[in-house]
């Protein structure tokens, strides 16, 4: 496992997500039998560790699939905007007069808290870093019964013997991001990169995309990347 004094040499571009994995040689594209869509790249690390717990899982009949693995800035930038600009202007108009606050302000923090729920600002998503990946599906009704429970249950029984932990639980004391029983995190990487983060990025590096001017105010930083179960 890296030590603190590794992650003080992990560049800020990559804890950003300003870079592209097609061309980094600490990323290797992720092969299309094994993950939903073309395209799909990785920390070479998080991805032999995968391997591994992928050849596990399907001695126990699970096939543990990719959907989503790193996104650089631009790509989270691509999600962040299409979430944003589906909130219409009647909404925001409503959680003005709800509020009793004629300020944008009001409407942009209720856009920010709702798309948090599950989706990361730019340049404060985990999946930056090519350490996490999501399995079978983001739907969490999908993960609550039948298949996709058993699929959750053995991941609990069994990441953690590959490196792999949840890092978005149900635990109450956790701050942030809703439970995502899909996302699991390669710890012998994330760690040091969140420590990383912890040291080197301040609410003024995350910006280029709408709402980012909140970031300093709702404490994004502390609640959203610090906030996870470990």
């Amino acid at each position: 496992e890296k030590t603190n004094k590794d992650s003080l040499l992990i560049p800020k571009e990559i804890l950003l997500g300003k870079f592209n994995p097609a061309t980094d040689t600490n990323f290797i594209l992720i092969p299309e039998h094994m993950a939903s869509n073309k395209s799909m790249y990785c920390h070479r690390e998080t991805f032999q560790a995968y391997l591994a717990m992928r050849d596990s899982a399907l001695r126990d009949g699970i096939t543990l699939t990719i959907v989503s693995a790193t996104r650089n800035f631009d790509r989270q930038k691509q999600i962040w905007d299409h979430k944003w600009n589906s909130y219409s202007r009647d909404t925001a108009c409503r959680v003005r007069n709800e509020q009793n606050d004629s300020s944008q302000t009001s409407a942009d923090i209720y856009k920010v808290r709702s798309i948090m729920r599950y989706s990361s600002m730019p340049g404060t998503s985990r999946h930056h870093w090519g350490t996490d990946l999501d399995f079978i599906s983001v739907e969490p009704e999908d993960w609550t019964h039948g298949e996709g429970l058993r699929i959750y249950n053995w991941l609990c029984a069994n990441a953690h013997k590959f490196g792999f932990f949840q890092p978005y639980t149900a635990d109450p004391a956790r701050t942030g991001y809703a439970e995502e029983r899909w996302h699991w995190s390669y710890a012998p990487l994330s760690k040091p990169y969140l420590e990383a983060y912890r040291q080197k990025i301040t609410a003024e590096d995350i910006s280029g995309f709408s709402g980012s001017y909140l970031v300093d105010s709702l404490g994004i930083i502390q609640s959203h990347v610090l906030g996870i179960s470990e």
